[in-house]
């Protein structure tokens, strides 16, 4: 087996220690987990919320792109300390023996947006490869590589595309699949299956394969959604799966042994008249047995009944805008709705798409009680401003008081192609949040609005209270830490690299490794890691 990768090693140009560092073995992985049930007390004051594990998912933060089942984008475990000097590695190319036919190749993995863990602390991902204009396909694949780079497993599999800029922010089944509690990958394929993929070793090659586990027919020929296409996968407590479709299709699909009758669904667009189309183009946070999903339209709670059958519990508007944005992959708010609790209560929240966009928050509960109404709080984080577009989850973390909560929007106004930051360029500025209280009381944080953030999954550290985001200068990109009280308070940042595409994250995920030593950037080439000296 033989991994090629680039290495470098920068010295960031701005930049100011944080707190001391912290290594943790990986042994300590189990008592972790059962840590991770509960956000610390990273703000002063605050009471730890719950964050339940899910049972059907490997532990949280590493089985999706936003962390666990509530899309918080949060981690309650330190990271490395802050530094401006940092060793940098992209894991790109890889020449090997295939594990299914044994026949040698070389395999360039493209952009891996999406980053769930083994029990090792191995990074288990699904990558986009590059498009190929002779055949218009892609050659995705599913990897695990160890901390060092080395290839462990390996699955490639073939994605046409008929546009090649509709195919570069179709997120699909690359981005939106999820970890089992078997640490399989569980994603919605091209040909219209939910496949349980599962690693083992390979009797050819030294890199292990992925096999078949489980295989669902739901949208392919002949499935009951046939011609529709698969958008997100999450389970719910029982096991069911709900995924979603961007023609409007929500369902269920019941857990193993069931061999007939196991996948339920509706279409919202059933619901509204005919008088418009709505379309899914984000991923949904699980709550129980419900799920929350907003379409280009609107926010909407679904409960799953007791055969599986998924119902609306309600429905409620938002401002969608005047037309898509530039930075965004479609009309409507770009956000993944995210899950939280205040004490007892429930709440949902997303960034809309108004012409000067607000963070919404929405009583998640079924039943409203008197004098409530859907919509607990609104605010616009970045003020009068309409240079806002996002299309990343909100980032949920503790607030300053034990019945408050913090909810933080990044800015990706302009990222239109891979050519928005190359060289020079920049995008838009700005990073903002507000706090929120369960009464309905919110206020605007002090928002930072230079810090140019074109793509990334950015994601908040409660333990030291911090935003780790990825953002983009004339003179290259940089991972950055911002003070989460104070948006402006740069705590330390680190350039990675300069204005090449392959130090391009293009919408992918930053997450923090295991044993918290480390970062992985999802870069146009690779993935990116990046070490704090």
């Amino acid at each position: 087996m033989q991994s090629v990768e680039a290495t470098a090693s920068n010295t960031g140009k701005v930049g100011a220690l944080s707190a001391p560092r912290h290594s943790k073995s990986l042994a300590t992985l189990a008592l972790l987990a059962v840590a991770l049930l509960f956000w610390g007390p990273g703000v002063a004051g605050a009471v730890p919320a719950a964050v339940p594990q899910n049972p059907w998912m490997s532990p949280n933060p590493w089985n999706n792109i936003h962390n666990d089942a509530a899309f918080t984008d949060s981690y309650s475990m330190p990271g490395p300390a802050g530094s401006p000097s940092v060793d940098v590695q992209t894991f790109s190319q890889y020449t090997f023996q295939d594990p299914d036919t044994g026949q040698q190749i070389t395999a360039n993995t493209g952009e891996c947006p999406a980053h769930t863990y083994d029990t090792d602390g191995n990074l288990q991902t699904v990558c986009g490869g590059y498009p190929n204009p002779f055949t218009n396909d892609f050659v995705r694949s599913i990897i695990t590589i160890d901390p060092n780079g080395n290839l462990l497993a390996y699955k490639s599999f073939v994605v046409p595309f008929t546009n090649i800029q509709a195919a570069l922010t179709e997120f699909g089944g690359i981005g939106y699949f999820y970890q089992d509690n078997e640490h399989r990958v569980v994603m919605g394929m091209p040909n219209g299956h939910i496949v349980a993929w599962e690693r083992q070793p390979s009797p050819v090659s030294e890199v292990d394969r992925y096999v078949m586990a489980r295989d669902i027919n739901v949208t392919g020929s002949g499935g009951p959604l046939d011609g529709e296409n698969f958008y997100a996968l999450v389970p719910n407590d029982r096991g069911y799966i709900w995924f979603t479709t961007s023609e409007g299709s929500v369902g269920t699909v019941a857990p193993e042994p069931c061999a007939t009758d196991c996948i339920k669904s509706l279409n919202v667009n059933h619901f509204n008249d005919g008088t418009i189309q709505e379309r899914i183009s984000e991923s949904h946070p699980v709550a129980g047995r419900s799920t929350f999903q907003q379409t280009d339209h609107f926010m909407y709670r679904f409960d799953m009944a007791s055969d599986g059958s998924p119902e609306i519990a309600w429905k409620a508007p938002y401002d969608r805008g005047t037309g898509q944005k530039p930075g965004q992959t479609s009309w409507g708010s770009g956000t993944s709705p995210s899950f939280f609790k205040i004490g007892d209560r429930e709440f949902v929240t997303i960034f809309d798409n108004g012409v000067t966009p607000n963070i919404v928050v929405y009583r998640a509960e079924k039943y409203l009680r008197p004098g409530e109404e859907r919509i607990l709080a609104q605010a616009a984080p970045f003020g009068d401003r309409t240079d806002i577009s996002d299309e990343n989850s909100e980032i949920v973390m503790p607030g300053s008081t034990p019945d408050s909560i913090r909810i933080y929007a990044e800015n990706n106004w302009g990222n239109e192609s891979v050519l928005s930051t190359a060289g020079p360029l920049t995008t838009a500025g700005g990073f903002g949040g507000i706090e929120v209280w369960s009464d309905g009381r919110v206020e605007v944080l002090p928002a930072n609005h230079t810090i140019s953030v074109p793509s990334v999954v950015s994601k908040g550290n409660i333990a030291d209270n911090s935003i780790i985001t990825y953002e983009k200068r004339v003179d290259g990109w940089y991972l950055t830490a911002l003070d989460a009280a104070d948006l402006r308070q740069v705590l330390w940042s680190a350039w990675v690299g300069g204005g090449e595409p392959r130090f391009n994250n293009w919408y992918a995920q930053l997450s923090l490794a295991p044993g918290g030593d480390y970062y992985y950037i999802g870069t146009l080439t690779g993935v990116t890691k990046v070490t704090p000296r």
